[in-house]
């Protein structure tokens, strides 16, 4: 599959994930940040685009295909925003919280939200606990 646009619509299509339009361009935005800033901050390992499509942003969104999400949601551990800002593209609804205690990745998801204009969505740049300051309705995670 040719990296691109076109191509990432296509592999999320085939594996069951259908988005609106301005939802994949937004994932495609996504995309091409998480590449620009992985050379200096080193967030993923991943770097074959099909691989990239269906370990990230196809493995983030399957959930959706068996719960409903609460809201407020935690994504613990968010690292690059996985799988929090694939949910929260996918569902605009939810408040999402991404919480990513490394100062440079934090900094990233807040690029990340501002540039893709996802609103009810905040950076926690702290580590996850019990001194945790609010009340959530669930808590996702990827790799912690």
């Amino acid at each position: 599959m040719r990296p691109g646009r076109g191509g990432l619509e296509a592999i999320l299509r085939e594996c069951g994930v259908e988005l609106a339009s301005d939802q994949y361009d937004a994932l495609w935005t996504y995309h091409q940040m998480l590449r620009a800033a992985n050379a200096t901050l080193n967030m993923t390992r991943i770097h074959n685009f099909e691989n990239m499509v269906l370990k990230h942003y196809v493995d983030s969104l399957l959930v959706l295909q068996f719960a409903d999400l609460p809201s407020p949601l935690i994504d613990m551990g968010s690292g690059p925003g996985l799988p929090g800002v694939p949910l929260k593209i996918a569902r605009p609804d939810v408040h999402m919280i991404l919480c990513e205690p490394r100062s440079a990745r934090a900094e990233f998801l807040g690029q990340v939200c501002e540039r893709l204009g996802l609103e009810n969505v905040e950076v926690y740049a702290h580590k996850l606990g019990p001194d945790y300051p609010g009340q959530v309705g669930g808590v996702v995670t990827r790799a912690v």
